[in-house]
């Protein structure tokens, strides 16, 4: 039987390295059997000692696997251009997403509403319920999704890649853009909208909320590795 104290360590090392979880049981188990047959085979009181001359210690192994993982994928292999350059490019693309998917809802409805939108607005009809709905209802899409979201997809990138440090620079970044990000949609009795945005602009509780997704995420990852490389080796403690 492989020696507890070396199979905790290795747990604890891969955890620290950052790596996801699947990946760490997968490897952990390929390791204890081959550390299991070497203990069957020397039974010796030096096993330890032995593993550690032939495999490494469980902090090399660690290394060695996070250095492997990484190379797999391009944000493994290239973490700078992915989570340092990426997310400004995500919230570019999100806007362009959300203002077509815009146009389309804006569509829909007008078509379904046998084009009452259009109506109204070439008789400069006040604003109906339903306008005012989409109206604010984008207001408010358009200040937290382009940040929630590509906060999200990069911290499960980050997660699937072992770049968790990475992950909570990118899913920081994004909320020190939310901080000076500043949106308002208002909708004038000509029937002519106007859409008001600006940067660095001094933070108030609608820029503190658009941020705090992509902080609570950030939060999330940093302390994801110490908690999660815990609970496994109580679970095997307790085994």
């Amino acid at each position: 039987m492989p020696d507890p104290h070396w199979h905790s360590r290795l747990v604890e090392a891969l955890h620290r390295e950052g790596l996801p979880d699947a990946y760490v049981d997968r490897l952990v188990e390929e390791l204890s059997d081959h550390v299991t047959d070497f203990f069957e085979e020397t039974m010796s009181m030096d096993a330890r000692d032995e593993v550690e001359s032939r495999l490494g210690t469980p902090e090399y192994l660690a290394a060695t696997a996070r250095a492997e993982f990484q190379r797999r994928t391009f944000a493994g292999r290239h973490p700078i251009w992915t989570f340092l350059a990426g997310p400004p490019l995500a919230i570019v693309g999100t806007f362009l997403l959300m203002l077509l998917a815009f146009l389309g809802v804006y569509e829909l409805v007008n078509w379904a509403t046998g084009g009452s939108l259009t109506a109204n607005e070439a008789t400069h009809t006040a604003p109906s319920a339903l306008e005012l709905a989409l109206i604010h209802g984008s207001d408010l899409a358009f200040s937290f999704l382009p940040y929630a979201l590509p906060a999200c997809l990069f911290a499960r990138l980050a997660r699937r890649t072992g770049r968790r440090d990475w992950g909570v620079a990118a899913c920081s970044l994004l909320a020190v853009l939310a901080l000076c990000y500043w949106s308002v949609i208002e909708q004038r009795p000509d029937r002519h909208g106007v859409w008001i945005m600006g940067f660095f602009c001094w933070p108030g509780l609608r820029q503190l909320a658009q941020a705090a997704v992509p902080l609570a995420l950030a939060a999330w990852l940093a302390g994801l590795p110490t908690r999660g490389g815990r609970r496994l080796i109580i679970a095997h403690e307790q085994g």
